[in-house]
């Protein structure tokens, strides 16, 4: 265990000087408290320095904690999570809170982010807080499931089918995502 902690200094360490990998490492250990006790507030705070660094898993967690804050899912430890990184970026307003969040998963999904492209997808296809956009959402989902993301070619087969009424290319879609395993799309295709 003493390994561990001396690693987590360690770690610590590089996060305090700037290093973007070690920042995001370390928020997601102390998210988590593996080895040692969780602090979601410092987590948050070094995620985004993550984040603002340009390190893409920070920030598409940071733009799906501040996105989570919008859903009602969600045991009290994960919105106590959410809320440390509402803390994080300045304890903004609904509508700024918001803008933020899709800033975050914006900057994710540019760069490389499939689970961003899936979730912006979904805002810009269905959601209640940003203005309907089947331009983009069907560009983050097209970008997500051409390079194979089972969750993305399930939601562009949904798109399809929903959104253009083209059943041959949602099948096709449904397909590609049950090949993967992805349940919901093997129950399209019976």
């Amino acid at each position: 265990m003493s390994g561990n902690i001396q690693n987590f200094k360690d770690l610590i360490a590089a996060a305090e000087k700037g290093d973007a990998d070690s920042q995001y490492e370390a928020s997601v250990l102390l998210e988590k408290g593996e080895g040692v006790e969780k602090n979601f507030d410092k987590s948050a705070e070094l995620c985004l320095k993550a984040a603002e660094q340009g390190n893409v898993n920070a920030q598409w967690n940071v733009g799906s904690k501040l996105d989570g804050l919008f859903r009602a899912a969600g045991n009290d430890e994960v919105r106590m999570l959410q809320q440390s990184y509402k803390k994080a970026v300045g304890n903004p307003d609904t509508d700024e809170l918001w803008k933020k969040a899709m800033h975050w998963l914006t900057k994710a999904a540019d760069n490389g982010s499939l689970e961003a492209c899936v979730k912006l997808g979904f805002i810009y296809t269905v959601d209640c807080e940003e203005p309907q956009d089947l331009a983009k959402a069907k560009a983050y989902l097209t970008k997500a499931a051409e390079q194979g993301h089972a969750g993305g070619q399930y939601m562009l087969g949904e798109f399809y089918e929903m959104q253009e009424n083209n059943t041959d290319a949602a099948m096709a879609w449904y397909k590609k995502a049950a090949d993967q395993g992805l349940e919901d799309a093997i129950e399209k295709l019976k």
